[in-house]
């Protein structure tokens, strides 16, 4: 079973491709970091980072802190001596295609991905919407630059720094992530999320919905931005709930 997942290929563009160029790249999802490192540098970054973990789930802590997937996190712990059974690694493939699937359709995505600036090359669309499942082989590796990416291992990857640089639409997006769960938590619990933990699941529930829709964003941003927004975000809840 290889490590490394759905990766992108060289020379010409699979089916594994199209769902690449749709956001479901692996090793892409901007979390703590800054950006994503390369390979190389990660890998020696890791070997100091790695013994001041103190969580229970290391890949869900490593692609965290070095911006990637789940399967992306697991090549690389897999290269540091770390053992996952191969019904693990199917069960993150899996979840990535379920992640895919229940999107709109190819067409959409990519469309949706133009919207947001994510992807900005009218010859690579024309490229994805042309190519076949044969055998292309003239197809060259792209190498330029787009904006807010970077080209690493051969993979392009969006490197947004700040909470700023989003969109204004995925600004909106999260800002309704964070009331929908704070105020599922409320009802849950009559209190609103006060302890480390709490807020951590809160800031967790939310950057899953920021991974599912491909915002690669860092963790810390996040986590910057709701504790900046938190006392509005519970005003609003409080209003809701008077208004019911």
């Amino acid at each position: 079973m290889g490590s490394k997942g759905l990766g992108a290929t060289h020379g010409c563009f699979k089916w594994s491709s199209v769902i690449e160029l749709c956001g479901k790249r692996i090793g892409i999802n901007n979390m703590a970091l800054k950006k994503t490192p390369p390979r190389e540098r990660r890998l020696q970054m890791a070997k100091a980072w790695i013994p001041t973990y103190t969580g229970k789930n290391i890949v869900k802590g490593y692609r965290k802190h070095f911006a990637l997937s789940p399967l992306g996190a697991v090549a690389d712990l897999q290269m540091m001596g770390y053992e996952f059974t191969p019904e693990y690694i199917e069960e993150l493939k899996r979840d990535e295609v379920n992640r895919s699937n229940s999107k709109r359709k190819p067409k959409e995505e990519l469309l949706e991905f133009l919207e947001y600036g994510e992807f900005d090359d009218e010859e690579a669309v024309e490229l994805w919407w042309f190519s076949s499942d044969d055998e292309c082989g003239s197809v060259p590796p792209k190498t330029r630059k787009f904006k807010n990416h970077e080209f690493v291992d051969g993979k392009l990857l969006q490197t947004n720094k700040k909470f700023s640089q989003l969109k204004e639409k995925q600004k909106a997006l999260i800002a309704e992530w964070f009331f929908i769960e704070c105020n599922s938590f409320y009802k849950n619990n009559n209190k609103f999320p006060s302890s480390k933990s709490d807020t951590e699941a809160i800031l967790d529930l939310v950057y899953d919905r920021i991974q599912e829709r491909d915002i690669w964003i860092p963790f810390g941003e996040i986590k910057h931005y709701f504790g900046k927004r938190k006392t509005k975000i519970e005003k609003r809840v409080l209003k809701k709930l008077e208004n019911v």
